[in-house]
Protein backbone atom coordinates (compact mmCIF):
# COMPACT_ATOMS: atom_id res chain seq x y z
CA UNK A 1 0.00 0.00 0.00
CA UNK A 2 3.13 2.16 0.12
CA UNK A 3 2.31 2.89 -3.81
CA UNK A 4 -0.59 4.61 -2.90
CA UNK A 5 0.96 7.05 -0.08
CA UNK A 6 1.98 9.77 -2.55
CA UNK A 7 -1.75 9.77 -4.06
CA UNK A 8 -3.23 13.13 -4.06
CA UNK A 9 -6.08 14.44 -1.26
CA UNK A 10 -8.79 13.43 -4.08
CA UNK A 11 -7.84 10.09 -4.40
CA UNK A 12 -7.49 9.19 -1.07
CA UNK A 13 -11.06 10.81 0.16
CA UNK A 14 -12.34 7.92 -2.33
CA UNK A 15 -14.63 5.66 -0.22
CA UNK A 16 -12.85 2.53 -1.09
CA UNK A 17 -10.03 3.77 -0.26
CA UNK A 18 -11.02 5.40 3.19
CA UNK A 19 -12.34 2.29 3.94
CA UNK A 20 -9.05 0.36 3.83
CA UNK A 21 -6.99 3.43 4.49
CA UNK A 22 -8.53 3.36 7.68
CA UNK A 23 -8.01 -0.36 8.72
CA UNK A 24 -5.00 -1.22 6.94
CA UNK A 25 -4.06 -3.87 9.08
CA UNK A 26 -6.80 -5.77 9.34
CA UNK A 27 -7.23 -5.52 5.49
CA UNK A 28 -3.88 -7.00 5.05
CA UNK A 29 -4.32 -9.71 7.20
CA UNK A 30 -7.40 -11.03 5.79
CA UNK A 31 -5.91 -10.59 2.34
CA UNK A 32 -2.74 -12.70 3.45
CA UNK A 33 -5.20 -15.29 4.83
CA UNK A 34 -7.44 -15.35 1.36
CA UNK A 35 -4.18 -15.54 -0.37
CA UNK A 36 -2.83 -18.19 1.30
CA UNK A 37 -6.37 -20.56 1.26
CA UNK A 38 -6.72 -20.14 -2.22
CA UNK A 39 -9.89 -18.01 -2.14
CA UNK A 40 -8.55 -14.52 -3.78
CA UNK A 41 -10.27 -13.86 -6.79
CA UNK A 42 -9.62 -10.37 -8.69
CA UNK A 43 -12.01 -8.06 -9.12
CA UNK A 44 -13.63 -6.31 -11.93
CA UNK A 45 -12.34 -3.55 -13.96
CA UNK A 46 -13.87 -0.41 -14.93
CA UNK A 47 -12.07 1.63 -18.11
CA UNK A 48 -12.31 5.21 -19.24
CA UNK A 49 -10.18 6.85 -22.30
CA UNK A 50 -7.61 9.16 -21.21
CA UNK A 51 -7.22 11.45 -24.29
CA UNK A 52 -4.06 14.15 -25.36
CA UNK A 53 -3.57 15.60 -28.49
CA UNK A 54 -1.68 12.73 -29.63
CA UNK A 55 -3.54 9.88 -29.18
CA UNK A 56 -6.25 8.12 -27.28
CA UNK A 57 -5.71 5.56 -24.67
CA UNK A 58 -7.93 2.86 -22.87
CA UNK A 59 -7.35 2.64 -19.01
CA UNK A 60 -8.25 -0.41 -17.40
CA UNK A 61 -9.11 0.53 -13.45
CA UNK A 62 -9.09 -2.42 -10.69
CA UNK A 63 -10.76 -1.98 -7.52
CA UNK A 64 -8.38 -0.10 -4.81
CA UNK A 65 -8.19 -3.78 -2.74
CA UNK A 66 -6.91 -5.78 -6.02
CA UNK A 67 -4.33 -2.54 -7.05
CA UNK A 68 -2.79 -3.02 -3.16
CA UNK A 69 -2.17 -6.79 -4.34
CA UNK A 70 -0.27 -6.02 -7.02
CA UNK A 71 1.60 -3.57 -5.62
CA UNK A 72 2.46 -5.88 -3.24
CA UNK A 73 3.12 -8.53 -5.96
CA UNK A 74 5.22 -5.81 -8.22
CA UNK A 75 7.59 -4.86 -4.38
CA UNK A 76 8.02 -9.12 -4.12
CA UNK A 77 9.21 -9.63 -8.08
CA UNK A 78 10.84 -5.77 -8.83
CA UNK A 79 14.10 -7.10 -7.83
CA UNK A 80 14.04 -10.31 -9.57
CA UNK A 81 12.73 -8.61 -13.06
CA UNK A 82 15.30 -5.85 -12.91
CA UNK A 83 18.22 -7.98 -13.17
CA UNK A 84 16.51 -9.01 -17.00
CA UNK A 85 16.96 -5.23 -17.76
CA UNK A 86 19.20 -3.85 -20.39
CA UNK A 87 21.15 -0.66 -19.02
CA UNK A 88 19.37 1.30 -22.25
CA UNK A 89 16.09 0.66 -20.56
CA UNK A 90 14.85 3.77 -19.15
CA UNK A 91 11.01 3.77 -19.62
CA UNK A 92 8.67 3.22 -16.70
CA UNK A 93 11.63 1.52 -14.54
CA UNK A 94 12.42 2.51 -10.99
CA UNK A 95 14.98 5.45 -11.07
CA UNK A 96 15.50 5.41 -14.41
CA UNK A 97 14.38 7.40 -17.09
CA UNK A 98 14.02 11.51 -17.91
CA UNK A 99 14.41 12.31 -14.48
CA UNK A 100 17.09 10.26 -13.64
CA UNK A 101 19.88 11.64 -11.59
CA UNK A 102 22.42 8.65 -12.60
CA UNK A 103 24.03 9.35 -15.75
CA UNK A 104 23.50 5.53 -16.95
CA UNK A 105 20.04 5.52 -16.49
CA UNK A 106 18.87 9.29 -17.77
CA UNK A 107 17.17 9.61 -20.65
CA UNK A 108 18.74 12.82 -21.95
CA UNK A 109 22.49 12.14 -20.87
CA UNK A 110 22.55 8.93 -23.00
CA UNK A 111 21.00 10.80 -26.10
CA UNK A 112 23.75 13.46 -25.16
CA UNK A 113 26.20 11.10 -25.15
CA UNK A 114 25.71 8.97 -28.53
CA UNK A 115 25.13 12.11 -30.60
CA UNK A 116 28.21 13.95 -29.49
CA UNK A 117 30.09 10.30 -30.78
CA UNK A 118 31.43 11.62 -34.55
CA UNK A 119 31.50 8.27 -35.78
CA UNK A 120 27.95 8.01 -35.67
CA UNK A 121 26.49 8.95 -38.98
CA UNK A 122 23.02 7.68 -39.26
CA UNK A 123 19.89 6.97 -37.18
CA UNK A 124 16.71 5.10 -36.79
CA UNK A 125 13.65 6.02 -34.55
CA UNK A 126 11.22 2.61 -34.44
CA UNK A 127 8.14 2.45 -32.52
CA UNK A 128 5.72 -0.56 -31.83
CA UNK A 129 1.94 -0.82 -33.44
CA UNK A 130 -0.04 -0.47 -30.43
CA UNK A 131 2.04 -1.13 -27.86
CA UNK A 132 -0.08 -2.31 -24.74
CA UNK A 133 -2.96 -3.57 -26.71
CA UNK A 134 -0.21 -5.91 -28.86
CA UNK A 135 1.03 -7.59 -25.60
CA UNK A 136 0.48 -11.42 -25.57
CA UNK A 137 -0.40 -12.33 -21.64
CA UNK A 138 0.29 -15.67 -22.78
CA UNK A 139 3.96 -14.32 -23.80
CA UNK A 140 3.90 -12.23 -20.64
CA UNK A 141 3.32 -15.91 -18.07
CA UNK A 142 6.16 -17.93 -19.73
CA UNK A 143 8.54 -15.15 -19.51
CA UNK A 144 7.73 -14.82 -15.78
CA UNK A 145 7.40 -18.70 -15.35
CA UNK A 146 11.70 -18.13 -16.20
CA UNK A 147 12.22 -16.20 -13.48
CA UNK A 148 9.62 -16.39 -10.70
CA UNK A 149 9.14 -19.96 -9.32
CA UNK A 150 6.93 -19.17 -6.67
CA UNK A 151 3.42 -20.99 -7.51
CA UNK A 152 1.53 -18.61 -5.69
CA UNK A 153 2.89 -15.65 -6.59
CA UNK A 154 2.42 -16.95 -10.50
CA UNK A 155 -1.15 -17.76 -9.87
CA UNK A 156 -2.19 -14.18 -8.58
CA UNK A 157 -0.29 -12.58 -11.42
CA UNK A 158 -2.04 -14.78 -14.39
CA UNK A 159 -5.56 -14.40 -12.23
CA UNK A 160 -4.34 -10.39 -12.86
CA UNK A 161 -3.21 -10.63 -16.38
CA UNK A 162 -5.79 -13.05 -18.10
CA UNK A 163 -9.13 -11.00 -16.43
CA UNK A 164 -8.49 -8.73 -20.34
CA UNK A 165 -7.45 -10.19 -23.21
CA UNK A 166 -4.21 -7.79 -23.23
CA UNK A 167 -1.86 -5.68 -20.91
CA UNK A 168 -3.63 -3.43 -18.62
CA UNK A 169 -2.61 0.34 -19.20
CA UNK A 170 -3.38 1.56 -15.74
CA UNK A 171 -2.45 -1.71 -13.63
CA UNK A 172 0.54 -1.13 -11.10
CA UNK A 173 2.66 -3.68 -12.35
CA UNK A 174 1.82 -3.04 -15.85
CA UNK A 175 5.18 -0.95 -17.11
CA UNK A 176 7.37 -3.31 -15.33
CA UNK A 177 6.03 -6.42 -17.52
CA UNK A 178 5.32 -4.51 -20.26
CA UNK A 179 9.75 -3.60 -20.19
CA UNK A 180 10.14 -7.42 -19.33
CA UNK A 181 8.82 -8.89 -22.85
CA UNK A 182 10.44 -5.78 -24.47
CA UNK A 183 13.80 -6.71 -22.70
CA UNK A 184 13.87 -9.88 -24.78
CA UNK A 185 14.06 -7.86 -28.10
CA UNK A 186 16.72 -5.58 -26.33
CA UNK A 187 19.10 -8.04 -25.20
CA UNK A 188 18.70 -10.12 -28.60
CA UNK A 189 19.85 -7.15 -30.48
CA UNK A 190 22.61 -6.31 -28.37
CA UNK A 191 24.31 -9.45 -28.12
CA UNK A 192 24.11 -9.34 -32.08
CA UNK A 193 26.11 -6.05 -31.88
CA UNK A 194 28.05 -5.66 -29.36
CA UNK A 195 28.30 -1.93 -28.04
CA UNK A 196 25.34 -0.48 -30.50
CA UNK A 197 24.73 2.67 -29.80
CA UNK A 198 20.76 2.47 -28.21
CA UNK A 199 17.99 4.24 -25.79
CA UNK A 200 14.60 1.72 -25.50
CA UNK A 201 12.10 3.97 -23.86
CA UNK A 202 9.32 1.11 -23.35
CA UNK A 203 8.20 0.75 -26.77
CA UNK A 204 10.28 3.32 -28.32
CA UNK A 205 13.70 3.08 -30.06
CA UNK A 206 16.84 5.20 -31.07
CA UNK A 207 19.46 3.43 -32.89
CA UNK A 208 22.30 5.46 -34.04
CA UNK A 209 25.52 3.58 -36.28
CA UNK A 210 28.09 4.88 -38.53
CA UNK A 211 26.02 2.52 -41.90
CA UNK A 212 23.05 2.61 -43.35
CA UNK A 213 23.47 -0.83 -44.23
CA UNK A 214 24.20 -1.68 -40.38
CA UNK A 215 21.07 0.04 -39.90
CA UNK A 216 18.82 -2.09 -42.31
CA UNK A 217 20.34 -5.26 -40.33
CA UNK A 218 19.57 -4.02 -37.08
CA UNK A 219 15.88 -3.15 -38.11
CA UNK A 220 15.38 -6.67 -40.24
CA UNK A 221 16.29 -8.82 -36.84
CA UNK A 222 14.12 -6.69 -34.80
CA UNK A 223 11.25 -6.50 -36.70
CA UNK A 224 11.64 -10.65 -37.40
CA UNK A 225 12.79 -11.18 -33.51
CA UNK A 226 9.82 -9.62 -32.58
CA UNK A 227 6.96 -10.59 -34.90
CA UNK A 228 8.49 -14.34 -34.15
CA UNK A 229 8.69 -14.00 -30.39
CA UNK A 230 7.11 -11.88 -29.51
CA UNK A 231 4.07 -11.12 -31.64
CA UNK A 232 5.19 -7.48 -32.15
CA UNK A 233 4.91 -5.21 -35.01
CA UNK A 234 7.01 -2.09 -35.90
CA UNK A 235 5.42 1.13 -37.22
CA UNK A 236 7.20 2.25 -40.46
CA UNK A 237 10.47 3.08 -39.93
CA UNK A 238 13.10 5.46 -41.97
CA UNK A 239 16.95 5.84 -41.94
CA UNK A 240 18.17 9.63 -41.44
CA UNK A 241 21.16 11.36 -41.68
CA UNK A 242 22.36 12.98 -38.02
CA UNK A 243 22.42 16.59 -39.18
CA UNK A 244 23.26 19.78 -36.74
CA UNK A 245 20.57 21.75 -38.54
CA UNK A 246 17.59 19.16 -38.04
CA UNK A 247 16.54 18.31 -34.51
CA UNK A 248 16.21 14.77 -33.39
CA UNK A 249 12.69 14.55 -31.65
CA UNK A 250 12.84 11.69 -28.77
CA UNK A 251 11.24 12.17 -25.36
CA UNK A 252 9.69 15.17 -25.20
CA UNK A 253 12.91 16.90 -26.01
CA UNK A 254 14.58 17.63 -29.55
CA UNK A 255 18.62 16.75 -29.86
CA UNK A 256 21.29 18.55 -31.18
CA UNK A 257 25.03 17.40 -31.36
CA UNK A 258 25.70 20.08 -28.93
CA UNK A 259 22.63 21.21 -27.14
CA UNK A 260 18.90 19.84 -25.86
CA UNK A 261 15.95 21.68 -26.02
CA UNK A 262 12.21 21.13 -24.68
CA UNK A 263 9.64 20.41 -28.11
CA UNK A 264 6.71 23.01 -28.20
CA UNK A 265 4.79 20.59 -26.37
CA UNK A 266 6.81 19.54 -23.39
CA UNK A 267 6.82 23.55 -23.23
CA UNK A 268 3.09 24.17 -23.14
CA UNK A 269 2.63 21.23 -20.37
CA UNK A 270 4.73 23.23 -18.35
CA UNK A 271 2.87 26.32 -18.67
CA UNK A 272 0.01 24.78 -18.03
CA UNK A 273 1.28 22.89 -14.87
CA UNK A 274 4.00 25.66 -13.59
CA UNK A 275 1.40 26.47 -10.47
CA UNK A 276 0.32 22.77 -9.44
CA UNK A 277 2.67 21.51 -6.61
CA UNK A 278 2.34 18.05 -7.48
CA UNK A 279 3.53 18.46 -11.24
CA UNK A 280 6.17 21.08 -10.42
CA UNK A 281 9.01 18.95 -9.09
CA UNK A 282 8.50 17.01 -12.10
CA UNK A 283 8.83 19.81 -14.74
CA UNK A 284 11.78 21.77 -12.67
CA UNK A 285 13.43 18.37 -13.19
CA UNK A 286 12.81 18.61 -17.01
CA UNK A 287 13.47 22.57 -17.26
CA UNK A 288 17.10 21.29 -15.55
CA UNK A 289 18.17 19.50 -18.52
CA UNK A 290 17.18 21.34 -20.93
CA UNK A 291 17.96 24.74 -22.86
CA UNK A 292 14.87 26.59 -21.35
CA UNK A 293 16.07 30.20 -20.11
CA UNK A 294 14.12 31.86 -22.61
CA UNK A 295 11.22 30.24 -21.25
CA UNK A 296 11.96 30.36 -17.81
CA UNK A 297 12.48 34.45 -18.22
CA UNK A 298 9.05 34.78 -20.42
CA UNK A 299 6.95 32.63 -17.73
CA UNK A 300 8.80 35.00 -15.02
CA UNK A 301 7.63 38.02 -16.92
CA UNK A 302 4.37 36.92 -16.91
CA UNK A 303 4.01 35.47 -13.85
CA UNK A 304 4.81 39.54 -12.64
CA UNK A 305 1.87 40.97 -14.64
CA UNK A 306 3.63 41.71 -17.63
CA UNK A 307 1.83 41.55 -21.14
CA UNK A 308 3.61 38.49 -22.83
CA UNK A 309 1.55 35.21 -22.83
CA UNK A 310 3.95 32.09 -22.39
CA UNK A 311 1.47 30.37 -24.74
CA UNK A 312 2.42 32.69 -27.51
CA UNK A 313 5.68 32.46 -26.94
CA UNK A 314 5.46 28.66 -27.71
CA UNK A 315 3.14 29.39 -31.16
CA UNK A 316 5.64 31.88 -32.09
CA UNK A 317 7.83 30.95 -34.70
CA UNK A 318 11.93 30.80 -33.84
CA UNK A 319 13.46 33.88 -36.05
Amino acid sequence: MKGYSHKSAFQKRKPEVNRIWDNREEFCAIMEATIRDGQYKVGKYRYFVLRDRKKSRNISVLPFKDRCVQNDIKDSIEDILMRQMDDCMLGGLPDRGVLSTVPRYSVVRQMKRILKRADLKYYIQADVRKFYDSIDNKIVMRILEKYIHDKRTLAIIKEHLFNQKRLAIGDPFSHLLANLVMSRLVRHIRQLWPGLAIVNYADDFFIASDSKDTLKSILREMKKFAGHHLRLKFKRVYIRPILESVPIIFCGFKYTRNAVFLTKRTKEKYIRSRHKSRSLGSYNGILSVASTKNLRKVVETYDNGRKQSPTNFCNAKKK
